[in-house]
């Protein structure tokens, strides 16, 4: 029995990613979409980014996964975190920077701090993977620098995986002339390395309490209203969005 030509086989795997790009469209998009729905369809995202391919993830997943974070669902916002990682891979390095890395440090200043945690260990595997440049990944985590005076412990523990990870994947010379400095505030004594946890930890300086830290977030929160006023104006009174960071 003669097979199907290459060519064919390509056009029908075209039709049927169309097909359910349809579906996807719908589940995500569509009057009846669920946060449970999107949490499900967050499970597979690994798998579709396979069968979709880079260049249709681009396409497609890419511009509908804000969707995923306009939602108000907190377990769905988590969930994303911790499976975006999957489409990173596919989507490439540019995109990555571009589209979904504003997103994951977004996630640093969530009301949950689930959701927190999940940003910083996306951070983390993207670091291991290698898919931010150096710039950028500093940046990033000068970003997530603050909550390794979190008062939850859970939080500082994901901010020490993501300095490890970073130190792990830099040259030792890179490592402390530019995480030092970073981590200079937060820390009562210089580590024996920046990429032992253990060593890490154990110079953290006291936790702020959640107190202070709450009075801290309701600074940044006013700070935040008035960027979102004068973004407001310049773009003749139209709202821009943000996920607000909260009292704990």
């Amino acid at each position: 029995m003669i097979g199907h030509p290459v060519g064919h086989m390509e056009l029908e795997l075209g039709h049927l990613r169309d097909a359910i790009a349809c579906v996807i469209q719908e589940l995500v998009m569509g009057q009846k979409q669920t946060p449970t729905i999107r949490r499900a369809l967050l499970q597979h995202i690994g798998s579709l980014c396979q069968f979709f391919g880079p260049h249709d993830s681009n396409d497609f997943l890419l511009p509908i996964l804000p969707a995923f974070l306009n939602d108000h669902d907190e377990q769905l916002r988590a969930t994303f975190f911790k499976r975006i990682v999957h489409v990173c891979l596919f989507v490439g390095q540019m995109s990555l920077e571009a589209y979904l890395l504003p997103c994951i440090e977004q996630a640093l200043n969530d009301v949950e701090e689930t959701v927190i945690v999940n940003a910083m260990e996306c951070l983390a595997a993207l670091c291991t993977h290698r898919l931010l440049r150096k710039r950028v990944l500093l940046e990033a985590v000068e970003r997530a620098s603050p909550l390794l005076c979190h008062p939850s412990e859970w939080v500082r523990r994901a901010a020490i995986i993501l300095l490890a990870a970073t130190s792990a994947n830099l040259e030792a010379a890179d490592s402390y002339a530019f995480l030092m400095p970073i981590l200079g505030p937060f820390l009562r004594r210089e580590p024996a390395s920046l990429c032992s946890e253990v060593a890490l930890l154990a110079c953290l300086k006291p936790p702020v309490s959640r107190e202070v830290f709450n009075r801290v977030l309701g600074d940044v929160m006013l700070l935040q209203t008035e960027r979102e006023t004068a973004a407001t104006a310049k773009h003749g009174g139209k709202k821009t969005k943000g996920r607000r960071v909260a009292p704990i």
